[in-house]
C-alpha cells in the first residue's frame, strides 16, 4: 500500500444521517421517534453473535472489488503498477474494539450522507460490480448496534479524506430514555491506517454490554482463534468450488489480534474453513476412492475422519431429480423442483464424518472451548459468502445420520430477509432434498472413514448379555447402610452422586431400585431391575409425593417391576452420558436409568430430547420412582433420568 498524505477532512460539521425536517418541536419528536422504532427493528434484526464482523467485512469486500473491476478496465488505457486488493482486520480485545481497513474504491461526501447510515439507502444494485451487500441496512446496524463507530474513508478520485464518528448508537436505538438526544456524526480525526493508502476506507467499531459480541476476549484472544472466525462467517471465508475467481485470488487478508499488550499477526488462509481442511483432519474426497478385489478400499483410502466431495450445477440437477422420481413425487412437485434449480442453479459441497463427535472435536481444536462454531447441518451461500443461519438436515429416513453431514449450498438468486436470520421456504426445502440425494452415496462409502460408533457388531451384542447374566449370577443384592440423607452436600463429582442415590435408596426417600452388582470397570456402571409393592408411601400425591407413580400405572395389579436386567449409569450432568455417546463407548438404547445429579445442553445437538415430567398433567410419563426426566432420540430408544439435584430440591421442600 502506498503512503499518501492525508490532506484535509471533507466533512466540516455534523450532520443527522435520518433527516429530520421539522419547523415545529412537537413534529420533530414524534419523527425522531419514528426514525428510532425503525432503526431499533432493524438492529434487533441482527441478533447473530458475528453480525458485525460479517456486515464490515462485506462492506470491505464489496470496495475492494469495485476497485479491482475499475483497475481491471482501464488497465489497457493506462500503464500503472497491479492493484493488489488488501483488507487489514486488527481485532483489539484490550480495547474490545475490531477494527477493519481496506484499500477498496473509497467514499465521496455525497455516498457518506445520503447512504452510509440512512437505513434502506444504498446505491450498490446500480452498480455493474457484483455486490454482496445490497439492501442498504447494514451500516445502520453497524452504526446503531454498536457503542461507537468511526469511518475514515478517500475515494479514488479525491485527494481529501472524510472522516466522522457516531458515538452511543446503540444506547439511542435501544435505550429507555425517550429524552435522548438522536446522535448526530460528528467530523473526527482521519483513523492513522488511512494514511497508508491511496485510496479505501477504515472503519473501527466499539462493543459493549448492549452489542452482539458483548466481549471479544469470550469468543478468542489468538490470531487462530479469530482467523477461523473470519473464515467461517465472514466474507474472508468466500465460497468458491473451483477456485477460479481472478478477484477472489488477489485479494489479500492481514489479521492482527492485540492481546494483553501483545499483537500477533498473520497473512489469513482465505476461502471457507471446509471441514476437510481443518489442521489435524484426514480426509479423501468421494470421488477419488477406488476399489480393488471384492470392492475393498486400499488402506491409503481408510480410517479417516471425513469423507467430502464438491458437485456443479448439473451433478446437483441430475442428482436430485433422480431422487424426486424414487420418492415416486412427479407433476407439479417435479416443475417446481426444475423451476428452483433453474433459478438458484446449486452448487455443492458436501461432508460427511466418522461420528457427531467430529464437530465438538475440531471446535475443541480451533478455538481451545466448546462451541459450534463449524457444525453439521445445511449452510447456504450466495455471492460467494454464507447467508442465513444453518439449518437442520431434515432427512426423509436414516434420521441418525443428519449430525455426521455438512451440505454447503452455493446459490445465485438467494436472499435472506433483514438481519440474514432466514431463508425462503422453497430454497431450504431444495437444501433438504439434496442432501437426501446425495445421502447414500456417502454412508455407501463411509469404510472410507474410521468405525462409526453408533454400529455396533453382533460380537458386542454378545459380550453385553454375557455381562447382564455374569452379573445376575453374581446373586446378592447390595446391602447398603441406610443413614440420614445428606441434602445439603453439592455433588462435585460421579462418586458423589453415586453416593447420593444410594444414600437415598437406603433412606427410602428413593424406592424400588434393586441391584445385582455394581460394575465399576466395566461398560455400564450397574445391573439391576425395579421392583415395588403398591402403597401409599409409592404412589404419586401432588403435595405428599410428588415423587412417586402414579396409580394407573399399576392397573390391575399390585406389584410394579421392570424386566430382570437393566443397566443403570451414574454421571455429574446428562452431557457426560452424551460425551460417551459420541465416542461410541456406549449406547442410549442399552441403558434404562441414569441417575445424575444436573442437566446440560449437549443433548440438543444430538438429536436427543430431554423433557421434564415434573408437572401435575405430566406424571402419567412417569413409570419408576423418582424419576425426574425422560431421555429418547430419533430411534425411540428411551431413559428415565433421576436428577438428583431435582430430588433434593422437591425432598427439602416436603421437609
Amino acid at each position: 500500500m502506498a503512503d499518501k498524505s492525508v490532506g484535509s477532512n471533507l466533512l466540516s460539521e455534523s450532520f443527522n444521517p435520518l433527516r429530520i425536517a421539522a419547523e415545529l418541536p412537537a413534529v420533530e419528536e414524534y419523527l425522531n421517534q419514528l426514525n428510532r422504532n425503525q432503526v431499533r427493528q432493524i438492529v434487533i434484526s441482527y441478533h447473530q453473535t458475528y453480525d458485525h464482523l460479517h456486515e464490515v467485512l462485506q462492506n470491505a469486500v464489496d470496495a475492494c472489488e469495485c476497485a479491482f473491476r475499475r483497475y481491471a478496465n482501464t488497465a489497457n488505457a493506462q500503464a500503472q503498477a497491479p492493484y493488489e486488493p488488501h483488507i487489514e482486520v486488527r481485532v483489539d480485545v484490550d480495547g474490545n474494539k475490531l477494527i477493519v481497513a481496506d484499500n477498496g474504491i473509497g467514499m465521496t461526501l455525497d455516498e457518506v450522507q445520503r447512504f452510509l447510515f440512512t437505513p434502506y439507502a444504498t446505491a450498490k444494485p446500480h452498480l455493474a460490480v457484483r455486490q454482496r451487500g445490497e439492501k442498504g441496512v447494514g451500516n445502520t446496524f453497524l452504526s446503531y448496534g454498536s457503542e461507537g463507530y468511526h469511518f475514515s474513508t478517500r475515494h479514488m478520485d479525491e485527494h481529501r479524506f472524510i472522516a466522522g464518528r457516531l458515538t452511543e448508537g446503540i444506547r439511542w436505538t435501544l435505550g429507555s430514555d425517550q429524552d435522548m438526544s438522536m446522535p448526530l456524526v460528528e467530523p473526527d480525526e482521519p483513523h492513522s491506517l488511512l494514511a497508508s493508502v491511496t485510496h479505501g476506507t477504515v472503519v473501527q467499531i466499539t462493543f459493549s454490554e448492549q452489542t452482539n459480541i458483548k466481549r471479544l476476549a469470550d469468543h478468542g484472544t489468538s490470531r487462530e482463534h479469530w482467523e477461523a472466525i473470519l473464515r467461517l462467517h465472514t466474507g474472508v471465508g468466500y465460497i468458491d468450488f473451483r477456485e477460479t475467481d481472478d478477484f477472489l485470488n488477489a485479494l489479500k487478508i492481514s489479521l492482527y489480534v492485540t492481546h494483553q499488550g501483545v499483537s500477533q499477526s498473520k497473512i489469513v488462509q482465505k476461502g471457507y474453513l471446509y471441514p476437510h481442511k481443518v489442521t489435524g483432519v484426514t480426509s479423501v474426497r468421494l470421488g477419488d476412492l477406488t476399489r480393488g478385489d471384492r470392492g475393498r478400499l486400499p488402506p491409503r483410502h481408510t480410517m479417516k475422519h471425513c469423507l467430502y466431495d464438491f458437485f456443479d450445477s448439473e451433478a446437483v440437477k441430475q442428482k436430485a431429480l433422480s431422487t424426486l422420481e424414487s420418492y415416486g413425487r412427479f407433476g407439479p412437485a417435479r416443475g417446481e423442483l426444475r423451476m428452483d434449480i433453474g433459478r438458484f442453479r446449486p452448487r455443492a459441497y458436501i461432508s460427511f464424518v466418522w461420528s457427531s463427535e467430529f464437530w465438538s472435536n475440531v471446535n475443541q481444536h480451533l478455538f481451545g472451548r466448546e462451541t459450534r462454531e463449524l457444525d453439521h447441518g445445511i449452510v447456504f451461500a450466495t455471492k460467494t459468502q454464507r447467508v442465513a443461519e444453518p439449518k437442520y438436515i431434515d432427512f426423509s429416513f436414516r434420521t441418525g445420520d443428519y449430525n455426521r453431514f455438512l451440505v454447503l449450498l452455493d446459490m445465485d438468486d438467494l436472499e435472506a430477509d433483514i438481519g440474514r436470520k432466514s431463508l425462503e421456504r422453497r430454497a431450504v426445502n431444495l437444501g433438504n432434498l439434496i442432501a437426501d440425494a446425495f445421502h447414500n452415496a456417502f454412508v455407501e462409502n463411509q469404510d472410507a472413514l474410521m468405525p462409526a460408533p453408533r454400529v455396533r457388531r453382533e460380537e458386542e451384542e454378545v459380550k453385553l448379555e454375557d455381562l447382564q447374566n455374569w452379573a445376575i449370577q453374581k446373586g446378592s443384592e447390595l446391602n447398603l447402610p441406610s443413614p440420614p440423607v445428606a441434602l445439603l452436600k453439592t455433588p462435585r463429582e460421579e462418586q458423589d452422586v453415586v453416593a447420593l442415590f444410594f444414600n437415598l435408596l437406603g433412606s427410602r426417600h428413593i424406592k424400588g431400585y434393586k441391584f445385582y452388582a455394581t460394575l465399576i470397570s466395566q461398560q455400564y456402571d450397574g445391573v439391576g431391575y425395579f421392583e415395588v409393592e403398591k402403597a401409599a408411601d409409592v404412589l404419586y400425591d401432588a403435595q405428599s409425593n410428588p415423587l412417586g407413580i402414579p396409580e394407573e400405572r399399576f392397573g390391575r395389579e399390585s406389584i410394579r417391576r421392570s424386566t430382570t436386567r437393566n443397566f443403570i449409569e451414574f454421571k455429574m450432568s446428562t452431557d457426560d452420558l452424551i460425551r460417551d455417546i459420541q465416542k461410541g463407548d456406549k449406547q442410549l438404547r442399552d441403558i434404562k436409568w441414569l441417575v445424575c445429579w444436573t442437566k446440560g445442553n449437549r443433548h440438543t445437538t444430538e438429536g436427543i430430547t430431554i423433557d421434564e415430567i415434573l408437572d401435575e398433567h405430566q406424571r402419567g410419563h412417569r413409570e419408576f420412582y423418582g424419576v425426574t426426566d425422560i431421555m429418547r432420540d430419533a430411534s425411540g430408544a428411551t431413559v428415565h433420568v433421576i436428577r438428583l439435584e431435582k430430588v433434593v430440591q422437591i425432598l427439602q421442600r416436603r421437609e
